[in-house]
């Protein structure tokens, strides 16, 4: 039987409707205004670089009745059967201590008695304190709005996490420091404390030894009172088997803190006890440079607007002793994105590359995120020759890593540089390796060819809503969005379901002439429409759409290819248009794309060949002339000829057909 979420989330409920009918007291008002100093405080220094970061009082206070009420119903649930957590030594739960935020309230007798039912009903689950970390991240999911990214890490994913960094439950025992920087709900710690205490059992360990073991070399950081307190209590758990001796003192986890690691930078990058491990999920999305007084000392990783999850990476990197191993869960953005090329390149140079498993699923991995992500383990290390070979798994989601097979691959085949930018290119197939090498052989990047001149189109139609049309009208012209690409076509004016057949034209004004465009130019959809397989989508506007519209404007979700030169200006969009469009090369940008964008760098980074893109040009013309319902043939043909001209066999074939024809999720 499963961990019954419904009846746990029922009691949750009565609990916070129990509060709300009392919580206008003296004890409540000093205690939420406390609570909420310490959260505004956070906002207004993590606030992100788009979106609202208003914080509604009504939305803070419902969060903090909500996360009191977790705290004091998960404690009761996981003391329950432990005589000797009845009063009067109930107080060593930290939420009851004389500082706590959260001792405002005290559960009635009416509340505990279906608390206490639960737990008798629950008490044969395994893990049970791992399985209530889960649970209460499903709930503020459900009941709190999200201001700085809190996403709890599914348990499968903390047991892959903490398999990569290699942790044997001993480490700790050895004086081994391990730390989650950014320790939300604890379920990584208390995984850890879990496979110590039972170690300590099966060999028979002193209690007070191991427990002092765990209370001073397990870390864990977080700004919210609430994580802080339900990692404590949970953490204490996981001890609660070795406190069955007389004389064993309870631990009180000083190293659990309400701590801003990233601020408090000095503290261990300076110290000398730095840490054997980091194990985390960083959480990650955009900040502002301007709000963070500390943001000088990661310039040397930074690449434009910082994102959360790179400045824990380095954060990481300069907190590990020589030797020491960094397991993260990361978007994989970091794979080739243009705002981590300089943290790739620094962690390049100061750690070995262990292993990656990449996870194609884009929603369902971790709640209702939508971005792919990826396990990221790497050693500390001056020896960038130490390790040749890194483990490569590919799964879809975290259900599932057990299942996955590793491969070996050689880091240079994964660590790739063209010129002075690195990316990653991470595949579980050798085969992928093969096609890779030969398109690199053969092709240069498009940034490396002059002749053509490549961008986003620049125009923001949400910051111009004034200026926007349906129909013409005179001193407007044509506005392209994405809905108007389709593969070897451009339809204009768009008349599909899309919102943006309500904004076809905009007037021009000086605030967009920046944003004008002439000429013909391969359009390229910046948002890629899938998460799996085919993702790249390249068209033409017409000969007509050119003779009407001499100037026209392009949305910020379009990209375009313009020849620098009107020789053979035709033949070359022609041929580009129908190599971006192909299975190769859809095959080479997902394997080394780690997000849903096209960016202008990523365009950059596309393998081109001058002389195969002239050689399928009048191929391609023969394409945009046929209907696409009879195309078929023509598609398959292009494909084949540019198979033959890599020199690609039978096997090299089935794989792009397999990868592209992925099922997605």
């Amino acid at each position: 039987m499963d961990f019954p979420i419904q009846r746990f989330e029922e009691i949750i409920a009565s609990t916070v409707a129990d509060m709300r009918e009392r919580y206008k007291t003296y004890a409540f008002d000093r205690a939420f205004e406390r609570y909420k100093s310490i959260f505004i405080a956070s906002i207004r220094q993590y606030r992100q670089h788009r979106g609202n970061d208003t914080v509604l009082i009504k939305d803070l206070k419902s969060r903090f009745l909500h996360e009191t009420a977790l705290l004091h119903v998960i404690t009761r649930l996981i003391s329950h059967n432990d005589e000797k957590l009845d009063s009067p030594h109930f107080d060593i739960w930290p939420i009851f201590d004389s500082d706590s935020i959260f001792n405002w309230y005290k559960l009635s007798d009416d509340l505990r008695n279906p608390i206490d039912k639960l737990a008798a009903d629950i008490s044969y689950i395994d893990n049970i304190g791992l399985i209530l970390s889960e649970a209460s991240g499903h709930l503020l999911r459900k009941f709190i709005k999200r201001y700085i990214g809190e996403f709890y890490t599914p348990l499968s994913i903390v047991e892959h996490l903490i398999d990569l960094s290699g942790l044997e439950a001993d480490s700790l025992l050895s004086g081994n420091k391990v730390v989650d920087p950014a320790c939300g709900g604890g379920i990584i710690l208390t995984a850890i404390a879990d496979k110590v205490v039972k170690l300590a059992i099966e060999q028979n360990l002193h209690p007070q030894r191991v427990i002092d073991c765990i209370s001073k070399n397990l870390f864990g950081f977080d700004i919210q009172p609430y994580a802080i307190n339900l990692t404590k209590s949970l953490l204490l758990h996981s001890c609660l088997p070795l406190m069955s001796s007389r004389g064993v003192t309870p631990p009180r986890f000083i190293n659990i803190r309400l701590l801003d690691p990233l601020a408090s930078y000095q503290e261990f990058w300076n110290g000398k006890d730095k840490f054997n491990y980091v194990i985390g999920n960083p959480p990650f999305f955009i900040v502002k440079s301007d709000s963070l007084h500390f943001i000088e000392n990661y310039c040397e990783i930074l690449h434009g607007h910082p994102n959360l999850f790179q400045l824990f990476l380095w954060w990481a990197v300069k907190s590990t002793v020589p030797g020491g191993i960094i397991s993260f869960l990361l978007p994989q953005s970091i794979l080739s994105g243009n705002y981590f090329k300089n943290l790739r390149k620094e962690i390049n140079e100061k750690t070995e590359l262990i292993s990656i498993t990449r996870m194609i699923d884009r929603k369902g991995i971790i709640a209702d995120a939508d971005q792919q992500l990826m396990a990221f383990c790497v050693k500390v290390s001056a020896n960038q020759n130490e390790k040749l070979d890194v483990t490569v798994r590919v799964t879809r989601n975290g259900n599932d890593i057990s299942q996955s097979n590793p491969v070996s691959i050689r880091k240079d085949r994964i660590i790739q540089s063209f010129g002075d930018v690195t990316i990653w290119v991470v595949s579980d197939n050798v085969v992928d390796y093969t096609i890779v090498d030969r398109i690199n052989e053969k092709c240069g990047l498009l940034s490396n060819i002059d002749m053509f001149e490549f961008g986003n189109g620049g125009y923001v139609w949400n910051q111009h809503r004034e200026l926007l049309l349906q129909e013409w009208d005179s001193g407007c012209l044509p506005l392209i969005s994405a809905a108007s690409i389709e593969p070897y076509t451009v339809i204009f004016p768009y008349n599909g379901s899309h919102p943006s057949r309500d904004r076809t034209f905009s007037r021009l004004d000086v605030h967009v002439q920046k944003c004008v465009h002439s000429g013909q130019a391969l359009l390229v959809q910046r948002t890629t429409p899938r998460k799996v397989g085919r993702r790249l989508i390249s068209g033409l506007p017409s000969s007509n759409f050119h003779e009407r519209y001499e100037h026209y404007f392009l949305e910020n979700h379009v990209n375009y290819i313009r020849c620098r030169t009107v020789t053979d200006e035709q033949s070359l969009l022609l041929g580009l248009m129908g190599w971006l469009n192909s299975d190769l090369i859809n095959f080479i940008f997902q394997l080394r794309n780690g997000n849903t964008q096209v960016s202008a760098f990523e365009m950059g980074l596309l393998p081109v060949n001058l002389e195969i893109i002239s050689d399928i040009s009048e191929h391609v013309r023969l394409v945009t002339i046929t209907p696409p319902q009879t195309r078929i043939i023509l598609l398959s043909d292009l494909n084949d000829r540019l198979y033959n001209w890599l020199g690609l066999g039978p096997h090299h074939r089935r794989r792009i057909f397999s990868v592209l024809n992925q099922k997605e999720r």
